[in-house]
């Protein structure tokens, strides 16, 4: 079988379209990951004036708005909404706007109130628009001191590149085992490979121990790259670093990934004896992959699907941490995988005895 796998690793060699997909995973991870090694390009002149969003993070050179400041600029806007909508004066406005302040009302007691004694609803739109600031360099750097002080800045650095490397190196996956597979799919081709003196198990593990380890080798050189990077920016920025943080990440939550790819890949090739059906059938399992769900009280999330190829990070940058399930998602892969290449062993075998 090592002859079989070699011959497979120099087909990918000396085919430029490796070359195109590897490119390709390396611009979407360095156009993706960057903003996060420059927490200080997009931050806001000192005389410019103060913007709010609902989302925004150190990529974008937002923050969570102070929680002071918070509560402060929505007040002033129910405030205005007390006057202008339901017709109060500006003294009963304030006195109401006041009252809230010397009790130190929270959101809920907030929003609940002005509904039930003015109707006035959107108070949690209203909190929902002012979450994050856009803020100045001393701000950004107070906020990266505070945020970072009992954690270094590649543990959550690690969780984006994880998140983008796995969009890249899925999508040069399934272009590597396409090659692998699509010249055997030929009919001629495909009954003469059946005659051939090697097993099923060779063939199946053949082609993914090549397709595999072409993509591992371009991801262990790009983190390499990427890790020093991120270990240099962590120390200058006087975040800490820590240049495993990056390596354990990846090697729990991408390497497997890959794996499972090829294993679709060569499974539903074999099952229909065509690669044709592999595209959308690749193509509607990277989009369940990526895509989350709309819920009411939180909006647009990315929820962990057990088979999800990748896992998605949207938290803050500051805060990430793996979601609950995600090893346990792994390991579903795990178990996947072997079941595909048994099936896989199965169809290759059943094809030799027709």
């Amino acid at each position: 079988m090592g002859d079989f796998v070699k011959r497979e690793i120099y087909f990918l060699i000396k085919n430029p379209i490796t070359y195109i997909s590897i490119f390709l995973m390396v611009v979407i991870v360095a156009v993706t990951v960057k903003p996060y090694l420059e927490p200080y390009a997009h931050v806001r002149a000192e005389n410019e004036p103060v913007e709010y969003d609902s989302e925004g993070d150190v990529d974008a050179g937002y923050i969570p708005t102070p929680v002071e400041e918070w509560y402060e600029v929505v007040l002033e806007e129910m405030e205005k909404s007390l006057i202008n909508d339901i017709g109060l004066s500006t003294k009963q406005a304030e006195n109401e706007i006041n009252m809230m302040k010397r009790n130190k009302w929270k959101r809920d007691r907030i929003v609940d109130y002005l509904r039930e004694e003015y109707s006035l609803k959107g108070g949690n739109s209203a909190f929902e628009l002012y979450e994050y600031k856009h803020a100045t360099y001393i701000e950004m750097n107070q906020y990266l001191e505070e945020a970072f002080s009992n954690r270094t800045f590649t543990k959550s650095f690690a969780y984006k590149y994880s998140e983008f490397l796995s969009l890249g190196s899925v999508l040069a996956a399934i272009i590597l085992f396409v090659m692998l597979i699509s010249r055997d799919m030929r009919k001629d081709i495909y009954s003469l490979l059946h005659t051939k003196p090697f097993t099923g198990k060779e063939y199946i593990l053949g082609k993914l121990i090549a397709g595999v380890s072409v993509v591992y080798v371009a991801i262990v050189l790009l983190t390499f790259v990427v890790d020093i990077i991120a270990v240099k920016t962590g120390s200058e920025l006087g975040l800490g670093s820590n240049f495993l943080d990056i390596w354990k990440i990846v090697a729990i939550y991408n390497l497997l990934s890959i794996i499972l790819t090829g294993c679709v890949v060569i499974f539903i090739a074999l099952l229909f004896k065509n690669i044709l059906p592999v595209v959308p059938a690749m193509l509607i399992y990277f989009i369940y992959s990526n895509t989350g769900t709309e819920i009411a009280a939180s909006g647009y999330i990315y929820i962990l699907r057990p088979l999800r190829l990748f896992i998605r990070y949207p938290d803050l940058f500051a805060t990430l941490t793996s979601p609950n399930g995600a090893v346990l998602n792994q390991c579903i892969l795990c178990v996947a995988s072997v079941l595909l290449i048994i099936s896989s062993i199965i169809l290759w075998e059943r094809r030799r005895t027709i």
